[in-house]
Order: C-alpha cells, then structure tokens, then sequence
C-alpha cells in the first residue's frame, strides 16, 4: 500500500463500504469502526466465502429450498 492511493468506491451501503484502488491492487472494506485492508486475491477469496455463506443461509431460511448438507458442506 503506497502513501499516495488514490481509492475508488466500489460500493457503499448502510453498513459497509468497500474501495479499491488500482494501482497497488489493495481492498479496503470499513464496517463500522473496523476497516481491513486486503490484497485484491484476499477480497476474492473473503467475496466468495461471503457469497457461498449467504446461499447456505438461505436455504437454512426457506423450508422450500431446505436440504441435507452433507458434513462436508458444514462449517465449524
């Protein structure tokens, strides 16, 4: 991270807000009063737990969409 990035918003909701800047490849993503500051490949990786997250929690939520998870679908 250079002294001199220059941050662009990449969204900002009621919660979070999460910019990057191009030149040296950081994410900043604040939440509150914690802020993190990933590589572009750790963002990757957090975005795509998040997302894998919320459809699990999803379909704990709707009975319709409800299945087994398989223990190795689980996480601890």
């Amino acid at each position: 991270m250079a002294g001199t990035c220059e941050y662009q918003t990449l969204i900002e909701n009621g919660i979070c807000q999460i910019t990057y800047c191009a030149d040296c490849g950081y994410v900043r993503l604040c939440l509150g009063a914690m802020t993190l500051h990933l590589t572009g490949e750790q963002f990757e990786q957090l975005a795509d737990g998040l997302g894998k997250a919320a459809s699990c929690k999803r379909t704990i939520d709707d009975p319709k969409r409800r299945r087994v998870m398989r223990p190795t679908e689980a996480v601890h």
